[in-house]
């Protein structure tokens, strides 16, 4: 419990309670459903048509689909991951980019244990990239800029 001004108490848990109904009610899902682990589909019945929006928490995915749209939702965005479902093919082509190899690192099938990924853009051209992979404990840190865009010794 948190002591509000007026000597009154706050309990976070019905703070938090509130917060789940209302995104729930938001997005047409239940409360269980956004505490659930795992990527769930909603129709929701009250969106406007052509409606879709993901909503991620913790390791909670929602999809919040307009009834016409849930079928074809449902069936291009299962088994994504939450990297997949907000970046869609821009992941892909990170696979292709030459010359980032200390900082994105990719196996054969195209997977990578890279984390947290940065880059810097310049001229609609990536100069630069870093990137975090867990390594146990501690989080490897990649950064790679283009040799032509390192400053001149």
């Amino acid at each position: 419990m948190e002591k509000i001004m007026n000597n009154s108490y706050i309990n976070k848990d019905e703070i938090n309670n509130k917060i789940y109904d209302y995104i729930a009610g938001y997005i047409n899902c239940s409360t269980d459903q956004l505490k659930e682990e795992g990527t769930h589909f909603v129709k929701n019945k009250k969106a406007a048509k052509n409606h879709v929006k993901i909503l991620s928490i913790r390791d909670t995915n929602i999809i919040s689909l307009s009834e016409e749209k849930y079928e074809l939702g449902k069936q291009l965005l299962s088994g994504k991951t939450r990297d997949e479902l907000y970046e869609g093919n821009n992941l892909k082509t990170l696979c292709d980019i030459e010359g980032f190899e200390n900082s994105l690192a990719f196996d054969a099938e195209g997977n990578t244990n890279t984390t947290i990924v940065l880059c810097a853009i310049k001229d609609n051209e990536i100069i630069a990239i870093a990137g975090a992979a867990p390594t146990g404990k501690l989080m490897e840190v990649g950064i790679d800029v283009k040799k032509n865009r390192l400053p001149k010794q």
